[in-house]
């Protein structure tokens, strides 16, 4: 049989790595192609929906990798998690991860831990944890759920394996999981946060943001006035290298100006948060501060048609996509002005 060169594996490999079954079949061919194949399928585990058996043997194969430390301190606590003694796996598969979803551990943990006690089984959990947030590892993209408090957790959020994070998904009351990344994850391009109505304490998710140096996409989901005066702020610092931009709520004219390089602009939610008359735009005399010649796409469900026609004006024939809730459409001739912006403004659409 014709041998390739591994880095022709590799490649053939990587085009395939949308195809499961394809993948699984090049398991199969030789050790080669197996040797260049498993770490592309152990990248992104979850990514498919798992089947409870399926899922239960991922759990044990996790279990497989507990270091003789992490099974002795869980033996002296008397939890014995082996009924069976199994031979040792043919990779670390936990080294392949690269995006790590902490929401897709959580359930397939406590769905295999259910039958034991809370504190026993946040002590297995922890261990377990530990061996994927380690100095060993290396992640270019994170999901923190909502609904789970990793203060209970031993985990250091500054551990190198974050040090190349490109992705990150979080909510705002995770204090110590941001101030951790904030000093170790300065490439961070994409970003997804929430921030709760009742927390005006952001400090820490500024500083992340702070430290990102090539922030290009923000989507952020925010219904609290003055958190988001700060935010807005933030935006205005990194306004030259974002280039995607999705909020729930409208912001302040001045942050729209400073949004040169923006691409796509997306205000269109079902959710929008309509901010209190103290906050929201002061008049409408900014408007020729806006220029966003960059802009392709343009979702919005904004307060005033001006700030529409503005922004299409100025998108210099770029735009390709537009959409627009009626709820910035009051009047007649409202949706006629806009319609001629859009005729003589769009030849792309």
């Amino acid at each position: 049989m014709l041998k390739l060169n591994k880095d022709v594996l590799f490649l053939i490999a990587e085009n395939l790595q949308d195809d499961m079954i394809s993948l699984c079949s090049c398991l199969l061919v030789n050790k080669s192609w197996c040797e260049v194949t498993v770490p592309i399928l152990w990248k992104i585990p979850g990514r498919m929906v798992l089947t409870e058996k399926a899922e239960d043997k991922l759990f044990n194969v996790i279990l497989l990798h507990l270091s003789k430390g992490s099974k002795d301190i869980l033996k002296n606590q008397g939890i014995d998690l082996y009924t069976e003694t199994y031979p040792p796996t043919s990779f670390n598969y936990i080294n392949f991860w690269r995006h790590l979803d902490l929401q897709f551990l959580e359930e397939t943990f406590s769905r295999n831990l259910k039958i034991l006690e809370v504190s026993t089984s946040s002590m297995i959990k922890n261990e377990l944890l530990n061996l994927f947030i380690n100095k060993y590892t290396k992640f270019i993209s994170l999901l923190i759920p909502e609904n789970i408090n990793y203060d209970i957790y031993r985990i250091s959020w500054n551990e190198q394996c974050f040090s190349d994070l490109k992705n990150l998904c979080c909510h705002e009351f995770h204090q110590n999981s941001l101030e951790g990344l904030a000093t170790i994850s300065k490439s961070i391009k994409k970003l997804f946060c929430c921030i709760s109505r009742d927390n005006n304490d952001i400090s820490r998710i500024v500083k992340l943001i702070e430290a990102q140096k090539n922030l290009n996409e923000i989507h952020m989901l925010c219904n609290n006035d003055e958190a988001l005066k700060t935010i807005e702020e933030l935006l205005i610092k990194k306004a030259d290298t974002i280039q995607h931009l999705r909020l729930d709520w409208e912001p302040v004219i001045e942050v729209l100006s400073h949004l040169v390089n923006l691409k796509i602009l997306d205000m269109d939610t079902p959710f929008l948060f309509r901010r209190s008359k103290n906050y929201a735009n002061p008049n409408l005399n900014q408007l020729e501060e806006i220029s966003l010649p960059a802009l392709k796409i343009l979702k919005a469900n904004l307060s005033s048609h001006k700030i529409l026609i503005r922004l299409i004006e100025t998108a210099n024939v770029q735009l390709t996509t537009i959409g627009i809730s009626h709820d910035s459409l009051k009047e007649i001739d409202e949706i006629r002005r806009l319609t001629q912006t859009i005729y003589q403004n769009c030849p792309n659409l």
